[in-house]
């Protein structure tokens, strides 16, 4: 990709360029649902209630061992979280992949431009502008820089369009213009 630095009239700009892929696109939107707790309290509820129910099915005759309660809730418990855990993240990866690759969006070739005032995403069928002010917080792994704008509204940047000063620039830049770095959850 073409990445270039150049300066305006009033205050440098800064350019990369871009075409997202699917994969990046759900990289973005996983980061959105690490930052949150609502994915997890769901998995906390569906545990709870695999537990609920597995309680109501279950033999009376064999809850006088104390050993085997403890060992069938928990083996309910644990494995009805894991369950849930996959099933809420692979539905959720699919979902976001198919619906990214079905959007107009998925086709277009970007361009990313900043200064000291707010992130230009540019396309050839328009371009938004953000104020760094209304920014909430951002996120990175080793393949992408996640800015998070809205409820949910989230702007992945590839770091592949980044050249490596570039890249620890605008780190540095996003915190100084005041947006905080968001802690991703570890699943």
């Amino acid at each position: 990709m073409e990445n270039e630095e150049a300066p305006s009239s009033e205050h440098e700009i800064s350019t990369i360029r871009y075409k997202l892929t699917d994969n990046e696109f759900v990289r973005g939107m996983e980061h959105h649902r690490r930052t949150h707790k609502n994915f997890y309290i769901a998995i906390a509820f569906f545990a709870c209630l695999a537990l609920y129910l597995s309680t109501k099915s279950a033999d009376t005759n064999r809850w006088n061992n104390y050993y085997f309660t403890l060992f069938y809730y928990a083996s309910a418990t644990i494995s009805f979280t894991i369950i849930s855990y996959l099933l809420l993240t692979v539905i959720g990866r699919y979902t976001t992949a198919r619906n990214f690759q079905r959007s107009p969006f998925s086709q277009l070739h970007l361009t990313a431009e900043w200064d000291k005032t707010a992130l230009t995403i540019r396309h050839n069928n328009g371009h938004q502008r953000y104020e760094w002010k209304d920014f909430q917080a951002w996120s990175e792994d080793a393949d992408i820089i996640t800015l998070f704008y809205g409820p949910h509204l989230v702007i992945p940047l590839p770091k592949r369009a980044f050249r490596s000063d570039q890249q620890d620039n605008f780190k540095a830049h996003l915190q100084d213009v005041g947006i905080k770095r968001s802690k991703l959850m570890p699943i």
